[in-house]
C-alpha cells in the first residue's frame, strides 16, 4: 500500500504533456488486450478456475472485471482521439475485445451489473464529447453485437449469456451475510479500526453460522472494510481523497472544454484534444470501478490500485499545469548535493526510488511463492526443504502470519530435539502475535501443545482451544478437540461436557458417541456409558461394535462375565475380529488373575 502511494505521488509530480504518461498508456493498452484475449479463451474452452468464468491472471472473475472497466473507458477515449481511420478502427477492434471479456467474468449475472456499467460510460462520453456522437453510434452497435455473440452458445452450455444462479446468489445473499458481519465489526471498533489487513484475523468472531466452515479476506465492500480495519477516520480520508480526485478532474475537463479560458494553440482542445479525452477517460472508470467495488474488494487488488492511483495523479498533474491549484517550485540548484549530481543523475536517482518502491509492491507476492513451495515439501513430508522456503518467505516478508506459523510446524515435524521443537513454538507465537484473532492459529498451536507438551503443556493447549472458540464461535468442532484434550489429560467431567456440547449440534457423530462412553467409562459413570454404548443398536451395521463397547465398559466395571458374552456377540463384526480377540484375551488374563 505504501509503495503504490509513494508512487502515485512522484506520478503526480511529472508534467501533464511528459512522454512517461503516454508510455505508461502503451504498457497499459498491451496488458489489457492480452489478458483480454487470456479470458476470452478460458471462456471458449472452458480452461478456467471458476466454472467457464473468465479471470484471465485475477484472483477471480470479480476482480478482473474490476481492472476491465478501470481501463475499457481508457480504450474508448483513444478510440474517439484518432481521426486517422485506421487507429480508430484498431482500437474499436480493442474496446470490443475488452467488452467480450468483460462479459466472460460473469460478474453479477452479466445483465444485472456489467451491461448497466458500460451503458453509464457510453452515456458519460455522450455528454461530455457531444462532437464525437457519430463514432459513439458505431462503438454502441458495436457493443450489442458483441452482446448478441454471448446469447450463442460457444461449445459449451456454460457458454450461454444468461446468468447463472450462483452468480446472482453471490451478489445479493453471500454479500448481505458479509455485510452484516463486518458491520458487526464496525460497531464494535468504529473510531480505530482494528488495523489495516486485520478483517480476516477477526471476521471469524462475528461471521454468519452458515460459514462455519468458510473463511472470508475480504468484506466485498472496500467501504466497509476500510471503516472496519481503519475506523471512521481513515475512511473519512479516503473518502475525501476520492471527493478532490473527481473535483480536480471535472476543473480540468471544464476549464480544457472552454477554449476562451487558454488562447493559446497548445491548449486549443475545444472538447476535442488528447488532454481533455484522455482525463475523461480516467474519471470515468474511476467512478465505474468505485462504483464495482461496493460488492468487491478492487482496492485491495495491487494492479487495480496501481491503476487507480496512477489516475489519480495524472488529474493533479494536469491541474497543477493548467494552473488550477498552487505549486511549489524548489529549485534544486540551490541544493549543493542536487548541484553536483546534475540533472541526469538526478533522474537516474528518481527512476531508482521509483523502481525500488515498485518492486517493493511484488515482495509480499514473491514470499507467497515460497511459502508455496514450502507447502508443497511440507504435504510431501521433506520437512528440511520446508523449512528453508518458509524462511525465505519471511526474509521477504516478515509480517505474514502464516509463512511463521508454516515454519513452525515444518520445525515441529523436522525433529522432536528440545531446540528445534523450542524454535518451532517461537515461529507459532510470532504468527499468534501478527494476527492475534485468528482462530485457526490458536487452534494449531493447540495441536502443537497436545502433540509435544501433554503433561507439561497440557493446561496451555486448554487455553489455546478456549481462546480460538471465543474467536470463532461458530466452529463447534472446537468443542470436540476440547473434549479429546479433555480426555487425553483425564478430566473426563470436563470432557463429557465438551462432548455433549458438539453432540447437540451433530446428534449422530459416531466418534464422538463412542468417545462420550469412554469419557463415562472411565469416569466409573457406567450407566451413562452402556446407555451411550447403546446409541449405536439404534443405528444400521452398527450393533456388533455396541456389543463390542458394552464389553469394554462392563470389563472396566468388573462385570467379566457380562463382558464376555457381549465380546462373543461383538465378534461377528467384519474387520473387528482383531480387537474383539484383543480384548477377550487381555479379559482371560483378567479371570485367571483374579481370586
Amino acid at each position: 500500500m505504501t509503495s503504490v502511494i509513494i508512487n502515485g505521488i512522484f506520478l503526480s509530480f511529472l508534467p501533464f504533456k511528459h512522454r512517461l504518461w503516454k508510455g505508461m498508456c502503451i504498457i497499459l493498452i498491451i496488458t489489457t488486450t492480452f489478458l483480454s484475449l487470456f479470458a476470452i479463451y478460458q471462456y471458449t474452452t472452458g480452461h478456467s478456475s471458476f466454472s467457464g468464468r473468465a479471470h484471465a491472471t485475477f484472483v477471480n472473475p470479480n476482480s478482473f472485471s474490476g481492472y476491465l472497466l478501470l481501463t475499457m473507458p481508457l480504450l474508448i477515449g483513444l478510440y474517439l482521439l484518432f481521426e486517422k481511420i485506421e487507429y480508430a478502427a484498431l482500437f474499436f477492434v480493442l474496446t470490443m475485445l475488452s467488452f467480450a471479456a468483460l462479459l466472460a467474468t460473469g460478474t453479477g449475472g452479466r445483465w444485472l451489473f456489467l451491461i448497466a456499467s458500460i451503458a453509464v460510460a457510453l452515456l458519460l462520453f455522450w455528454l461530455f464529447i457531444p462532437k464525437h456522437k457519430a463514432r459513439l453510434k458505431i462503438l454502441i452497435i458495436g457493443f450489442f453485437t458483441v452482446l448478441l455473440l454471448f446469447f450463442t452458445p460457444l461449445g459449451t452450455g456454460s457458454s450461454i449469456f444468461s446468468p447463472k444462479q450462483e452468480e446472482i446468489s453471490g451478489l445479493t445473499i453471500d454479500r448481505l451475510n458479509i455485510w452484516q458481519s463486518t458491520w458487526e465489526i464496525i460497531k464494535g471498533h468504529p473510531i480505530r479500526g482494528v488495523g489495516f489487513w486485520n478483517f480476516h484475523t477477526i471476521y471469524s468472531k462475528y461471521k454468519n453460522p452458515a460459514y462455519k466452515n468458510v473463511e472470508h479476506y475480504f468484506s466485498h465492500n472496500d467501504y466497509l472494510q476500510l471503516w472496519a480495519e481503519l475506523g471512521i477516520i481513515g475512511l473519512a480520508i479516503f473518502l475525501i481523497l476520492i471527493y478532490v480526485y473527481f473535483r480536480q478532474g471535472i476543473r480540468c475537463l471544464k476549464y480544457l472544454a472552454s477554449p476562451s479560458s487558454h488562447p493559446s494553440p497548445a491548449h486549443q482542445v475545444g472538447g476535442e484534444g488528447g488532454s481533455y479525452i484522455m482525463l475523461l477517460p480516467a474519471l470515468i472508470g474511476s467512478f465505474l470501478m468505485l462504483i464495482h467495488t461496493i460488492g468487491d474488494f478492487d482496492l485491495y487488488i495491487p494492479s487495480i490500485l496501481f491503476l487507480f492511483w496512477g489516475y489519480i495523479a495524472y488529474a493533479i498533474s494536469a491541474a497543477g499545469d493548467l494552473g488550477l491549484h498552487k505549486k511549489i517550485k524548489i529549485d534544486l540548484d540551490s541544493f549543493k548535493i542536487f548541484a553536483r549530481l546534475g540533472k541526469n543523475k538526478l533522474y537516474i536517482l528518481a527512476f531508482g526510488i521509483f523502481a525500488f518502491s515498485s518492486i517493493w509492491l511484488f515482495d509480499p507476492y514473491l514470499a507467497s511463492l515460497y511459502s508455496e513451495r514450502g507447502k508443497g515439501y511440507l504435504a510431501a513430508g521433506e520437512y528440511e526443504k520446508a523449512q528453508k522456503y518458509f524462511k525465505k518467505a519471511i526474509d521477504i516478508d516478515p509480517v505474514d502470519d502464516s509463512h511463521h506459523f508454516n515454519l513452525g510446524l515444518a520445525l515441529s515435524k523436522l525433529s522432536n530435539d528440545p531446540t528445534t521443537l523450542q524454535m518451532a513454538e517461537q515461529e507459532m507465537k510470532k504468527a499468534m502475535h501478527i494476527s492475534p484473532y485468528r482462530a485457526d492459529i490458536y487452534f494449531n498451536m493447540a495441536n502443537f501443545y497436545r502433540q509435544f507438551y501433554l503433561k507439561d503443556k497440557g493446561y496451555l493447549a486448554v487455553e489455546m482451544l478456549k481462546k480460538a472458540m471465543e474467536l470463532d464461535p461458530v466452529d463447534k468442532t472446537l468443542n470436540h478437540n476440547l473434549g479429546v484434550l479433555y480426555l487425553q489429560m483425564g478430566l473426563y467431567k470436563d470432557a463429557i461436557i465438551e462432548f455433549k456440547k458438539y453432540l447437540e449440534f451433530k446428534p449422530d457423530d459416531f466418534d464422538t458417541h463412542t468417545e462420550i462412553a469412554t469419557a463415562y467409562m472411565l469416569n466409573k459413570d457406567y450407566d451413562n456409558a452402556i446407555k451411550e454404548a447403546d446409541w449405536f443398536f439404534k443405528k444400521e451395521n452398527t450393533k456388533n461394535y455396541a456389543h463390542f463397547l458394552r464389553g469394554r465398559i462392563l470389563k472396566q466395571k468388573g462385570d467379566y462375565k457380562e463382558a464376555y458374552e457381549e465380546y462373543k456377540l461383538a465378534f461377528r463384526e467384519n474387520g473387528k475380529e482383531k480387537e474383539v480377540i484383543k480384548e477377550i484375551v487381555e479379559l482371560m488374563n483378567i479371570i485367571n488373575k483374579s481370586p
